[in-house]
């Protein structure tokens, strides 16, 4: 008996899924035929961020001082450092 019951009770949960997927795939349409722009927005680099991050990849200041310089850690230092190599 238990066991029918949590078939059940999965079968509901499942189809309960099934039904938010599709629920949320026509609000995005929706969304995209209106024009909305989905997702986070660019972030814009500061002169000052793009003129220390081509010092660092030029090897004119080390990483500490460029991180020290912009209060930034690592993995966003790295990340705009990207950026500047694609420009």
């Amino acid at each position: 008996m238990r066991n029918i019951f949590l078939h059940v009770q999965a079968f509901q949960a499942e189809n309960e899924w099934v039904k938010i997927k599709e629920r949320q795939a026509q609000g995005i349409a929706v969304a995209k035929a209106t024009g909305k722009k989905l997702g986070r927005d660019k972030k814009t680099r500061t002169k000052i961020e793009l003129k220390v991050a081509k010092q660092y990849l030029d090897n004119e200041i080390d990483l500490d001082t460029a991180l020290t310089m912009l209060n930034l850690k690592k993995s966003a230092f790295y990340s705009l450092c990207q950026v500047v190599k694609n420009v």
